[in-house]
């Protein structure tokens, strides 16, 4: 989920004294980009690129990933992703929880205790 990694193609002598480096943050499934999706992941891209010390931020839509490009010294990876992930659950609904219905019966008893048997219920 997570890719941080120096940035070894640094360009530039002023460039030189920044260590840069990159996060990448799976936002959707691979490939799969509906409207809404490409709706959250700009939200996100354009909140996450406000933040101190991000240099730049790509949505890789194959990997289904933002990634951001930033200096270490102003802004930890490990900060930035959890950043992410959060604002990620924030602006997205929640999911609907499936239920499962339960079958609980007496499969043993004996005096003072009794064993129960959970299983899914038959429809």
């Amino acid at each position: 989920m997570i890719a941080p990694r120096d940035d070894a193609n640094v360009t530039g002598a002023a460039e030189l004294d920044r260590p840069l480096a990159e996060v990448a943050v799976r936002v959707h499934e691979p490939g799969d980009a509906p409207a809404s999706v490409a709706r959250d992941v700009r939200k996100l891209a354009e909140w996450i690129r406000r933040h101190d010390g991000v240099e730049s931020v790509m949505h890789h839509e194959a990997a289904g990933t933002i990634v951001v490009r930033y200096d270490e010294r102003r802004a930890p990876g490990m900060l930035l992703q959890g950043a992410l992930l959060d604002r990620l659950r924030a602006i997205r609904p929640p999911r609907a929880i499936q239920t499962h219905r339960l079958e609980v019966s007496l499969a043993h008893e004996v005096p003072g205790r009794v064993r129960l048997r959970v299983g899914a219920k038959a429809s």
